[in-house]
């Protein structure tokens, strides 16, 4: 063991102070001050020396040099000879956060992203084409507590559509990385909201999400070093009503999952007369021919005296 040991991490947030202890071997007497040196500064400050003889300094973020974005601190002890000994670290100072389990030591707490591409596709049942419509998902369950995600905020949930055709939207996580972690660490779980909307039969499809980590961690706070899985899900039977888990059985993992989650919605309206244009005119076509007739006989009747009575008059 050195006679004199500085320990404490080699990089801190710009944001949090820098804790340290100073250590020392037997017989070594430890000076109740280091010294502080970032450069173009430096300064001595006072350490607490518990009874074990151990050092404990504290470097406020005040202090910090963000043009060097570094410091070095200098201990001193008197060793049993009276010589004296020393010890050194220099720390790193980081501009960004640095996450452990999605905490900065200052407090910051890492907010990712999460997006999940899914498609609405729009088929016409009857004999009418369906107009603009809203559909809405909706989380349905996670096999984690609601109080584990209480900060995830769910986005992009509504998509409109207008007519026959495929409609592309993105669900989107924001949230804490720990909470998005335990949300769907064993799946989070996505179902189309039946609206109950008059001729649409829904797609009541249920998928179940799961993160998957890449190897690359990005530091920016709206990176996301996480891809999503997309699985088919199955509803199970238990004590307290109906939950939804992964199907893991119907899983091929060595071919690629689903690329985006699909449902499809059926708009099943049909006019009164089958294959008749329904264009708001409630008029009756026969009915108007037979007008038609009758008014022509009737003029044909009426040339018909009118000649009579010419022939007559002669």
């Amino acid at each position: 063991m050195p006679p004199l040991t500085i320990d404490g991490p080699d990089v801190v947030c710009a944001q949090q102070d820098y804790e340290f202890t100073v250590k020392v071997a037997n017989g070594v007497t430890l000076d109740p001050k280091f010294r502080y040196d970032a450069g173009a500064s430096g300064s001595e400050r006072d350490l607490t020396i518990d009874d074990d003889g151990v050092g404990h300094g504290t470097v406020s973020v005040e202090w910090y040099d963000l043009q060097t974005n570094c410091f070095t601190l200098t201990a001193h002890g008197t060793g049993p000879n009276g010589d004296t000994v020393r010890g050194t670290k220099t720390v790193r100072v980081s501009p960004e956060h640095l996450y452990v389990d999605g905490v900065c030591g200052c407090g910051a707490v890492k907010t990712v992203t999460v997006t999940v591409p899914f498609t609405i596709t729009v088929k016409q049942g009857g004999s009418v084409a369906p107009g603009e419509t809203a559909f809405d998902l909706a989380i349905v369950g996670a096999n984690t507590g609601e109080e584990n995600y209480a900060d995830v905020v769910v986005s992009g949930t509504v998509t409109t559509t207008n007519g026959v055709g495929d409609y592309e939207g993105t669900l989107t996580f924001t949230g804490p990385e720990r909470q998005l972690g335990y949300m769907r660490a064993e799946g989070a779980f996505v179902q189309q909201v039946n609206g109950g909307e008059e001729n649409w039969t829904y797609d009541d499809t249920v998928y179940g999400l799961l993160l998957k980590q890449g190897t690359a961690y990005a530091t920016d706070d709206a990176a996301s070093p996480y891809t999503v899985l997309i699985l088919p899900a199955i509803s199970v039977e238990t004590d307290d009503g109906v939950r939804y888990d992964i199907d893991w059985d119907a899983i091929d993992w060595n071919a690629p999952q689903s690329e985006d989650m699909h449902f499809t919605n059926t708009y099943t309206k049909s006019t009164t007369e089958p294959g008749t244009p329904d264009t708001g005119d409630n008029s009756n076509p026969t009915l108007w021919f037979a007008l038609l007739a009758v008014s022509g006989v009737g003029a044909a009747g009426a040339a018909i005296y009118s000649r009579k009575r010419k022939y007559s008059a002669e």
